[in-house]
């Protein structure tokens, strides 16, 4: 999982970009990557060194914010 403490807007969209494609590697990798990328998910939001966990939560928060305005 990517643990690497951004500085500065550019570093931290370039380890956004770097988080969000582990992620995706790691779900074409896995049979079952619901549960497996649930846990990484949660442990991504609970590391406090983690540059990945804004980026999650702020994922999380869009997705919450369009189903509640009726978006797919």
């Amino acid at each position: 999982m990517c643990r690497i403490r951004a500085r500065g807007q550019r570093h931290r969209n370039t380890y956004a970009y770097y988080c969000q494609r582990e992620r995706l590697q790691g779900m074409l990798l896995t049979a079952n990557g619901d549960n497996i990328m649930e846990t990484q998910k949660q442990s991504a939001i609970d590391s406090p060194f983690s540059a990945c966990g804004e980026y999650i939560e702020w994922g999380n928060d869009m997705r919450r914010k369009k189903s509640m305005w009726g978006g797919g």
